[in-house]
């Protein structure tokens, strides 16, 4: 009955939209949209258009775990801390870098507070005046908190949300907001050094020489031995070219790469492959450095290294006995327990072993020589009657105390270094017989039960705190668990690591305890059934992992390659085992 109503006519005939030119938005007046609009042709103006456009920014925000790991730290082992702290087991407080802001600046401040506090006395004295060099190049400032925020994200484990298993290495986790940092400035600091080019070198070798000594801790601390090889590669072609320039103000720092070089040789040690100790004759320190045993910073540098190369040769000699001519691989590709016969040519293992102990004699005459410059150490000799005794006297009763931690570890060193020049289980291997084998392994045990005595006596939250950068007194234990033949001792040495790990410490000579742990439990429970575990080996070479960034393992090991030797008939095995089931339930 009606016609539609009209449309509702507009207003204006602007076209309302958000897009208008940056004229009529200043003027608060409606554009209609044109190239030019109507307004600026009238004002005679430029008409500019407004673009959406996106701007990226750095952002840097603190995260929870970071805060709550800021307002409050507990370390028993700490030597000269601020004045704004505590010490002995006593909360420290860092109310003035609490809340770190956005500025990088304030980042590095706080993490620097870390440096000293948490690294300093875990390091070779020779950081310590690093303060010197670190004016030179904010380079070293931020390698040095680089290190200090990993070292935080290692010291303060995050439980996981889903667990996958009642390991430890499925369980926990570095702090997440503390090894973000540790990326981050590591980060720049290597975009900084990627600019270096061969005349920077040239100009000040002994900042480059500090910088890639940082860097070769940095690596280490993350597990990542890639990055490692490649940084100690560069120090070692540095001081080929440089040596003059820097010597002997840069002593020290050569002191402290030998240090964190024998660490990571000792976890590419445990646990590599066979192949990994086949080049015994090339040692780990070229003769032209090895000048480091006479100066007064390097005492635990050389004994360090003597270690290092003792084990290699002694861990060389033991393979030379298990290799056989076109019967090697076939072992190692069976999953099951096969008995070896042991007889070897004559004309191969004799030149072999000779050889070899040859060169364990001469480090042997080194450790005397470094025993001999070490006169504060106290005197401790391997009394052939305590394993004897060992019924009777558990070593917690005969526990040895030292003036410091330092002291504890570097005899520690010395008394494995000890067990490694035993000759006697070597000639055994070699005989493959158990006759009179007591008598042969009398001497190895008596040391054994010396460092026994060192563990009963030593602080753990030392170990814990103290060998972030050397090799770990469990690494020790697992070592002496392997070279000896008492089930005792290996018990003695599992109960000592299962209450450490109960208590506190994942991680303790930059190693995850808990797979030291499966390896003692592993040798102890093949004891139990009549055969010596004497070594132990990956079944695939995995080059050390792929590093520890958001875990406490680089490794993930589901199965091993055991050189044994049976109890009752001496004669030598090789198999594989599966590491499941070594875990105690919770």
């Amino acid at each position: 009955m009606y016609k539609p109503a009209p449309p509702r006519p507009k207003k204006t005939n602007i076209c309302r939209s958000r897009t208008g030119c940056k004229t009529c938005r200043q003027r608060r007046k409606k554009c209609d949209e044109r190239k030019p609009c109507g307004l600026c042709m009238r004002l005679g103006v430029a008409c500019e258009q407004i673009s959406q456009t996106f701007e990226f920014r750095s952002v840097l925000i603190p995260s929870r775990s970071l805060k709550a790991g800021l307002r409050s730290f507990t370390s028993p082992c700490v030597s000269n801390p601020p004045s704004n702290t505590t010490v002995a087991g006593t909360s420290i407080n860092l109310a003035p870098l609490s809340t770190p802001q956005q500025k990088t600046s304030d980042v590095v401040e706080f993490y620097m507070s870390i440096w000293r506090l948490h690294c300093l006395p875990a390091l070779n004295t020779a950081f310590k005046s690093m303060d010197t060099i670190r004016g030179q190049s904010s380079l070293i400032t931020d390698t040095m908190a680089t290190l200090a925020a990993s070292r935080m994200s290692r010291k303060l484990p995050q439980r996981r949300l889903f667990i996958t298993s009642d390991s430890p290495e499925f369980c926990f986790r570095p702090d997440s907001g503390h090894e973000a940092f540790s990326s981050e400035l590591y980060g720049s600091a290597l975009r900084r050094m990627s600019c270096w080019r061969s005349e920077n070198f040239a100009s000040n070798p002994m900042l480059a020489f500090a910088t890639l000594v940082l860097f070769c801790y940095v690596e280490s601390s993350m597990g990542y031995f890639k990055g490692f090889y490649v940084h100690s590669h560069g120090i070692e072609e540095l001081l080929r070219k440089s040596a003059d320039r820097i010597f002997p103000h840069g002593a020290g720092l050569l002191a402290a790469w030998v240090e964190i070089k024998m660490q990571n040789w000792w976890r590419r040690a445990y646990f590599g492959v066979p192949e990994f100790f086949q080049d015994y004759p090339t040692p780990l320190l070229c003769p032209e450095l090895q000048f480091v045993s006479n100066t007064g910073s390097g005492r635990t540098a050389t004994i360090l290294w003597i270690l290092c190369e003792s084990h290699r040769l002694n861990t060389a000699a033991l393979i030379a006995c298990w290799a056989r001519p076109g019967k090697s691989r076939q072992m190692r590709e069976k999953t099951v327990s096969t008995f070896v016969d042991n007889a070897a040519p004559t004309s191969e293992q004799p030149s072999i072993s000779s050889e070899i102990m040859a060169r364990i004699k001469r480090y042997s005459q080194k450790l005397d020589e470094w025993r001999a410059y070490v006169p504060s150490l106290i005197e401790i000799e391997a009394n052939l009657n305590r394993p004897k005794l060992f019924d009777l006297k558990a070593p917690e009763d005969e526990a040895l105390y030292f003036p410091s931690h330092q002291s504890a570890m570097n005899m520690a060193y010395y008394v494995v270094a000890r067990v490694m020049h035993c000759a006697g289980p070597l000639q055994t291997f070699a005989s493959a017989s158990v006759h009179n084998i007591d008598d042969e392994y009398e001497e190895i045990e008596a040391w054994i039960f010396v460092l026994l005595r060192i563990a009963a006596g030593i602080s753990w939250e030392d170990c814990v705190c103290l060998n972030a950068y050397t090799i770990g007194f469990a690494g020790l234990l697992l070592t002496c668990a392997l070279s000896s033949r008492s089930l005792k001792t290996g018990l003695w040495i599992q109960e000592w690591l299962e209450t450490r790990l109960g208590r506190d410490g994942i991680e303790e000579g930059n190693f995850p305890v808990f797979q030291i742990l499966d390896a003692v439990r592993l040798v102890n429970r093949e004891r139990r059934n009549g055969l010596d575990v004497v070594a132990l080996f990956q079944t695939v070479d995995d080059g050390g992992g792929k590093g520890k960034f958001g875990s406490y393992s680089s490794q993930l090991i589901s199965s091993m390659l055991v050189y044994g030797r049976c109890r009752s008939t001496g004669e030598l095995a090789s198999y594989h085992v599966s590491t499941e089931g070594l875990v105690a339930p919770r």
